[in-house]
């Protein structure tokens, strides 16, 4: 006589078991738990100084989020800063990264750990790294160069047609394009077009409009926020590592034969007359 599981139709399987929700549970849990995106997730730096319009996108979502004071950036995230913007991010080792108006920058990643790193990338825009008490390297990562500073404060800009300006204000870096790398020393600059190597470091000139109006709005946040610490007697508000020394423009003499890369300076009237040209190289002839 045919036993049961002779009766039971071919092919027919039964519902799935415990070992098939077990396995189902572990894979859920392992997805919310997991490490890397969890890691992924920890703050990397703080918003101490935060100038009218910034904004970033994190990788988790799409949407723009606006950034105050005290907001939480982490690793992966795209700061944004609209015209007569600006913003200071400070690191847990209190190295500083402050973005001008107009400039988009990515926080690749940031580790303290045995060997502390910092990785930005800079599309556009002009930002100035002040290393802190831990973080003596850092990798900053444009289109057309690649900046490892030592225990330095810098300034980099990238103009809209990829060209990058790098100039030191102290300590030394090292840029690299097309193969080939320079040592840029305190009070030095350097350019590096797109596939092409960096000129040889010259004196660094004064800073050009858009350093300036960044040096205004942080300056004048610290000193407002200054004051109404003061006023609460809490401990006072610090200006900007550097505030007087962004200096990131290059040789004229340079400047003229990168004419092709002329784009309006930061904060010049374009040909619609509007502010916020991203462009970093020429003047305004206004000015």
């Amino acid at each position: 006589m045919p036993g049961k599981r002779d009766r039971e139709t071919p092919g027919k399987r039964r519902p799935p078991g415990i070992p098939l929700v077990g396995m189902l549970a572990v894979m859920a849990v392992c997805a919310v738990f997991n490490p890397a995106q969890v890691e992924a997730q920890q703050p990397a730096g703080t918003a101490r100084i935060v100038v009218n319009n910034v904004t970033s996108t994190r990788p988790t979502s799409p949407e723009r989020i606006v950034l105050h004071v005290g907001s939480n950036v982490i690793q992966n995230e795209v700061i944004d800063t609209a015209a007569n913007s600006a913003t200071l991010i400070v690191f847990p080792d209190n190295s500083q990264l402050a973005i001008c108006p107009s400039a988009e920058v990515v926080l690749r990643s940031f580790e303290l750990g045995p060997k502390p790193t910092l990785a930005v990338f800079i599309p556009i825009g002009c930002t100035r790294f002040s290393s802190g008490l831990l973080l003596k390297t850092a990798s900053i990562n444009t289109p057309s160069a690649e900046i490892r500073p030592y225990g330095t404060i810098l300034t980099v800009t990238v103009s809209a047609r990829g060209g990058t300006t790098v100039s030191v204000a102290d300590g030394s870096a090292s840029v690299t394009g097309a193969g080939r790398t320079v040592s840029v020393g305190t009070g030095q600059s350097t350019l590096v077009m797109r596939g092409q190597p960096p000129t040889p470091p010259v004196p660094t000139p004064p800073a050009p409009p858009i350093v300036t109006e960044m040096n205004a709005l942080l300056v004048a946040a610290a000193a407002q926020d200054f004051g109404t610490r003061a006023a609460a007697r809490s401990p006072p508000s610090e200006a900007p590592h550097g505030a007087n020394m962004y200096s990131l423009n290059i040789d004229g003499k340079i400047q003229s034969e990168i004419a092709g890369d002329a784009t309006p300076a930061f904060g010049c009237a374009g040909s619609t007359g509007s502010l916020g040209s991203r462009g970093t190289h020429g003047a305004c002839a206004s000015r």
